[in-house]
């Protein structure tokens, strides 16, 4: 019957945090000119009160600009709503948690909460927000019946300011999830070679993530030969073969936040042509990936990351092939802001953590794509994942020199076994 997710069970120690978090939200409205933002259950709901809750009925959640919140719930939620970190923290009174039965109608309760939560304002709200690509149809038509004569707008604006800088503690588990997915990514190396087939691959991860006590919150995708053009191909059953290019995507939680890695591996052998062209675009997309890395510091827009990376890819002539942005934020969600992508004016702050995967596919040939996790901290940033990124024959060539050049994967100890002609990260 519980539904939730590994993040929505989790719940952070301190519940001080959800109150200034909510308090933070309601500044950025204030500035905004937003009355009142309604969230449904995902997380930013769990981001601001500490619960999360089954999705399958309608729960809304109402954020006054000023003033106290109320929430919607269905009965046999209320008591874990009232106890929440949030309501705990501000000492809400349990009456502005206003419920229904299963079979009721829900409007009563939307309506009774929406008072609730509009009546600190001074009068009738005019302005609203819900997130756009997370409230669902049924829900948003609720919110609107308890609101009527309110301008609706996206909440995601908001709230996606408000997320993007990480505090220590969120920092803290995205790092030790980039510790996990590494350790299961040096489990699954060992089978990177010709005679594996991809689910195999993905078996030997998925058991040590397991074994970790953790699991991939988008799967494990391992794509090899002519498959790994396709930047989000899922694994089959294909047999390696030598000359193949592979790459392994994969990330971890804990409490709820995400890493995400993805490392390519050159396998040897092949025909020579063939093996040509994938080591110079093995080698274009690691320039390319180094070069997004150390431009990243504080005060730089999040597009000129990702100019950094398409340029280089640009100049070798591969820019066609470069066919998805540089990398976006993580954190609670997979995705989520900034983008690192052509147009985003997003101004990096010390606290936000994003991915760097510059990318070049090649029908027919094969694709390489390196991802790390960097964290820009006050004087340029560091890369939570730390696995080597060369894992190519041949020499691994030199990367550019900048401010806020990560520090090299080549400090974690490797376990003394040559993958590809390069050392993987210890497994742990």
């Amino acid at each position: 019957m519980d539904g939730r997710t590994n993040r929505q069970a989790a719940e952070p120690e301190g519940t001080g945090r959800h109150g200034a978090r909510l308090a933070a939200l309601q500044q950025r409205m204030a500035a905004a000119g937003v009355d009142l933002v309604v969230l449904t259950p995902g997380t930013s709901w769990w981001y601001l009160t500490g619960v999360g809750l089954l999705a399958s009925r309608l729960a809304l959640f109402f954020v006054p600009r000023q003033g106290e919140p109320a929430w919607v719930v269905p009965r046999l939620e209320a008591e874990r709503v009232a106890r929440s970190p949030l309501a705990t923290a501000l000492g809400l009174a349990p009456e502005r948690v206003c419920t229904y039965a299963d079979g009721d109608d829900p409007a009563p309760a939307v309506a009774r909460a929406a008072a609730l939560a509009t009546a600190g304002l001074g009068g009738p709200p005019r302005v609203a927000a819900m997130e756009e690509r997370v409230a669902r149809l049924f829900e948003w038509h609720a919110a609107r019946g308890g609101l009527p004569g309110v301008a609706w707008q996206a909440a995601e604006p908001l709230l996606a300011a408000l997320r993007a800088r990480k505090d220590p503690a969120e920092v803290a588990a995205i790092r030790r999830a980039a510790e996990l997915v590494e350790t299961a990514l040096g489990h699954g190396s060992a089978s990177v070679q010709p005679g594996y087939r991809e689910s195999q691959i993905a078996r030997e991860i998925e058991k040590a993530l397991r074994e970790l006590g953790t699991r991939s919150p988008f799967g494990i995708h391992v794509a090899s030969g002519p498959r790994s053009a396709v930047p989000h191909a899922e694994t089959s059953d294909r047999m390696l073969q030598p000359g193949d290019l592979v790459w392994i995507d994969v990330g971890a939680e804990v409490d709820g936040y995400a890493a995400d890695i993805t490392r390519t591996f050159l396998l040897p052998g092949g025909d020579p042509t063939a093996a040509a062209r994938k080591a110079e675009i093995y080698r274009v997309c690691y320039q390319a990936q180094a070069a997004a890395r150390a431009a990243a510091r504080p005060g730089v827009r999040a597009r000129d990351v990702d100019a950094a990376a398409r340029q280089r890819i640009a100049q070798a002539g591969f820019g066609p092939y470069f066919t998805h942005r540089t990398g976006h934020g993580l954190g609670l969600d997979v995705h989520e802001a900034p983008d690192i992508a052509p147009g985003d004016d997003t101004v990096l702050e010390p606290g936000m953590v994003f991915t760097v995967e510059p990318g070049i596919y090649l029908p027919g040939i094969g694709g390489v794509r390196i991802e790390d996790d960097l964290l820009i901290t006050d004087d340029g940033a560091v890369s939570l994942t730390r696995y080597r990124r060369w894992l190519a024959p041949g020499p691994e060539p030199p990367e550019p020199a900048g401010p806020s050049a990560s520090r090299s994967a080549a400090d974690v100890p490797d376990p003394g076994r040559s993958v590809a002609g390069g050392r993987g990260a210890e497994g742990r």
